[in-house]
């Protein structure tokens, strides 16, 4: 069988489509986990910071409210400052940028897949030089992942995991 350039170009293609796209769902997963604490935290504090002068006053009177009211106080005070300590913000904004960066690239990629595989007679030539930009892009993107606690092995093998699924790898 001769060997076939286009072969290697859709397969190398599809390296950087599938890493890319990782990158993506494991962006989203983290976006989820760190919006879901920002939300939780101001919820939180909303509700003792808004209601804390006049529940506080009328709760603090009641026999066993007083307790109540002082823990959800101390709980709300930490996970402010808790949130304030970890840039949770900052966070959801990195991660969104980080993962539309990434969505731009892997929609790219399957864009010229697409093409390729409309057209089974595309000119190496111009795919080369599309998949060369592609890794470049990814290898400049790609320190841009953050270094963050909740980047566990686990979380990554269930993005891997989902990953497949979608592609119907498994």
């Amino acid at each position: 069988m001769a060997f076939d350039s286009r072969d290697v170009i859709w397969n190398k293609t599809f390296d950087v489509y599938y890493d890319s796209y990782w990158v993506e769902l494991l962006s989203d997963n983290v976006i989820g986990f760190w919006q879901k604490t920002d939300d939780i935290t101001k919820v939180i504090v909303a509700l003792t910071v808004s209601g804390s002068a006049v529940s506080g006053w009328t709760l603090w009177n009641q026999p066993g409210f007083k307790y109540i009211w002082a823990i959800l106080a101390g709980i709300s005070a930490i996970l402010s400052i808790t949130h304030a300590a970890l840039g949770v913000t900052g966070k959801v904004r990195d991660w969104t940028e980080l993962k539309r960066q990434f969505a731009s690239l892997r929609l790219e990629i399957e864009s010229s897949r697409d093409l390729m595989e409309i057209n089974p007679d595309f000119s190496i030539e111009d795919y080369e030089n599309n998949f060369k930009e592609y890794k470049k892009r990814y290898g400049e993107l790609y320190p841009s992942i953050y270094s963050d606690f909740i980047l566990t092995k686990k979380r990554k093998v269930k993005c891997q995991n989902d990953l497949n699924k979608r592609l119907g790898l498994e």
